[in-house]
């Protein structure tokens, strides 16, 4: 299973929380740090398991957040006590440039955006200049595919195609 998602941040005590999405992490939920102070900054989310190929499973945590939305941390199956990935479907969050879950991806081409397409196992996933890579609209991918998207993937992809969910991820081997 790809898991992606991140959400609305609750309070924190002694302090105001950043809703801005950077290469790093989430203010100060960054990419390979414990995955156990989670709660600290999102008192609702709870553990769960991700999964992937096989019976591979590993450690994360969900936070559900108004409107259906989550914010997700995941740690890998080479590594359950770090945060390797931060996901959200949350509009409340954004990258530094401002692109947030909502996003039309034409708004970013407009403004100049260069945008890299990549296909990890099947999906999507487009990184813009500020290097947060998302996930469009499913509909959106499904018709890329059908098109000629390895020769020109910007013309390939629909122009109405919307964020859908942000991610940020991380290499933490290593790390103690």
């Amino acid at each position: 299973m790809y898991s992606l998602g991140l959400g609305f941040l609750a309070p924190v005590a002694g302090g105001a929380q950043t809703t801005v999405i950077s290469p790093r992490g989430i203010g100060p939920l960054q990419l390979c740090e414990k995955l156990s102070p989670v709660t600290a900054f999102f008192p609702q989310a709870r553990d769960t398991l991700a999964s992937g190929e096989g019976d591979s499973q590993w450690a994360s945590k969900i936070a559900h957040l108004p409107g259906s939305t989550r914010i997700t941390f995941e740690s890998s199956w080479v590594d359950s006590a770090h945060v390797w990935r931060i996901s959200t479907n949350s509009p409340a969050y954004h990258t530094p440039r401002g692109y947030a879950v909502g996003t039309l991806v034409s708004a970013l081409v407009a403004k100049g955006e260069k945008l890299q397409f990549g296909y990890p196992e099947g999906f999507l996933v487009i990184t813009a200049g500020d290097s947060i890579p998302f996930l469009v609209d499913d509909a959106s991918a499904i018709a890329f595919f059908r098109r000629d998207y390895e020769r020109a993937p910007l013309q390939a992809l629909d122009p109405n195609a919307r964020i859908k969910e942000l991610f940020v991820n991380g290499d933490c081997r290593g790390k103690q």
